[in-house]
């Protein structure tokens, strides 16, 4: 969808440039000179139909006084200069016409480019106000889109809290200006050929310990935190809030590979090498992230214990 977006968008621009230039086409402009050229002519052949209708008045008045009777022939005189006046008055008429149909028409077209353009952007905005996973996208690779895209994802879900990805927050209720919260890491824009064909999703993991088993999570939000709730329960770590763990782990997700190698990870203890990921104030969740097969391991830790060997 996105190189769609653009080729519209370069349409509509290449459009708008012929329109600009809609006069230097060769074929507009030879009809534009020819238009002038006509309208030039036509004081020349009122005059001379003038002239004429003068003398014919002259010759059939000297007619009625029989001082002249051949008026024959200055008679077919004006007849083909009114013909060849009415000629030049219906050709200018058909350039004035063929210009304001062939102007119309680019007009249309570019009318319904940028139709197809906003569609385009429609699209992605209604795509991304479906869920998490497809808002962040858009933030991470659309970043024009940004405003758009949360108020339409707060209209359909309100009850989120964004200030953990985003750094403005707008109220669904009202048209006010948008509240300000504390910026994170500011993630890129990575730009991806194609919107209709993202990448795979990735895959997460939760584990208790590095050489423990692990254990595979639902991609959806309400059984992803079904699912964390239960595994917790295990190890009594009820109070890890799941809810935002999702999102802290859809936000790795979404950002560039190069990002990812860049935060912050385990230098001393277990688990070595691991990324730590921040979930609040109390909490941590280290890393494992396997960038091949798109999957995060994680092993949620209590921030007093993180800090204990780390």
């Amino acid at each position: 969808m996105a190189s769609r977006h653009q080729q519209v968008s370069e349409e509509i621009e290449q459009l708008k440039r012929k329109k600009n230039g809609f006069r230097e086409d060769p074929n507009i402009a030879k009809l534009l000179a020819e238009k002038e050229r006509i309208k030039k002519q036509l004081p020349q052949l009122k005059d001379l139909v003038q002239m004429h209708k003068e003398e014919t008045a002259m010759y059939d008045q000297w007619k009625a006084e029989k001082l002249y009777t051949s008026d024959e022939w200055e008679l077919r005189e004006e007849e083909a200069t009114q013909k060849k006046l009415q000629e030049a008055t219906d050709r200018l008429s058909a350039i004035e016409e063929q210009y304001r149909q062939e102007m119309e028409v680019l007009q249309e077209t570019i009318h319904k480019k940028e139709q197809r353009r906003q569609q385009c952007h429609d699209d992605k905005i209604a795509w991304a106000g479906q869920n998490y996973i497809h808002l962040t996208w858009i933030l991470n690779n659309e970043p024009s889109y940004k405003d758009d895209a949360i108020r339409c994802y707060q209209l359909q879900h309100p009850e989120d809290n964004l200030s953990d990805i985003c750094p403005i927050v707008f109220s669904p209720q009202s048209n006010s200006s948008p509240v300000r919260m504390p910026r994170p890491n500011k993630v890129a824009a990575v730009v991806v050929p194609e919107m209709a064909s993202p990448p795979q999703p990735w895959k997460f993991y939760v584990t208790f310990g590095e050489h423990q088993s692990r254990k595979e999570l639902p991609s959806t939000q309400k059984q992803f935190i079904k699912e964390l709730q239960t595994a917790l329960s295990t190890v009594d770590y009820e109070h890890l809030p799941a809810k935002l763990a999702y999102k802290k782990l859809i936000w790795v997700g979404n950002m560039s590979v190069q990002q990812r190698q860049e935060m912050d990870k385990v230098l001393k203890g277990e688990p070595i090498g691991w990324k730590i990921l921040h979930v609040g104030k109390k909490h941590r969740l280290f890393l494992f992230i396997d960038e091949t097969n798109r999957q995060i391991v994680f092993l949620p830790c209590p921030r007093k214990n993180a800090y204990l060997d780390h």
